[in-house]
């Protein structure tokens, strides 16, 4: 007795909904002098956020490179002393260790960094272009178009 008088009421709550229609959304038309100024912005900002990242991760790998040569140059430690538990022990040569150091910190950096450069690469680009067309520009890529972007 309680199924059919459940699936009544089901019905009943769901016919006004369905006859209810949802209101035509008409788009606003972008001129094509304002949306090929806003493309081209488009371009300039993704060009250079990826120059920047390159720039940082070129320099981040220079300053591991030239770190790890730095601790490789130093001259060798004494054989005297030590405290026993390893590093400074005498004839314990901890220059590889800190090139060692300097390589893998910097690597794991620069691969964030190149990580950071596949978010502004030309697929992107490309995604958050067609986004534009469709009126659907993210508020990431909108808040970073500055005034600068849209400068010849």
């Amino acid at each position: 007795m309680r199924l059919p008088f459940v699936f009544a009421l089901l019905l009943a709550t769901r016919l006004p909904v369905a006859a209810q229609a949802a209101p035509a959304v008409s788009l606003p038309v972008v001129a094509p002098a304002l949306a090929a100024d806003t493309i081209a912005a488009i371009h300039r900002l993704f060009a250079a956020k990826r120059k920047m990242c390159a720039y940082v991760a070129g320099g981040t790998a220079m300053v591991a490179g030239v770190g790890a040569v730095t601790a490789l140059s130093q001259p060798a430690p004494d054989t005297g002393g030590g405290n026993g538990f390893g590093f400074g022990a005498p004839g314990f040569d901890e220059r590889p260790i800190n090139a060692l150091g300097f390589v893998v910190v910097g690597a794991a950096v620069v691969g964030l960094e190149l990580l950071t450069l596949g978010g502004w690469g030309q697929r992107e680009e490309a995604r958050v272009i067609m986004a534009y067309q469709q009126h659907q520009l993210s508020r990431r890529i909108s808040r970073r178009l500055k005034p600068v972007c849209f400068r010849p």
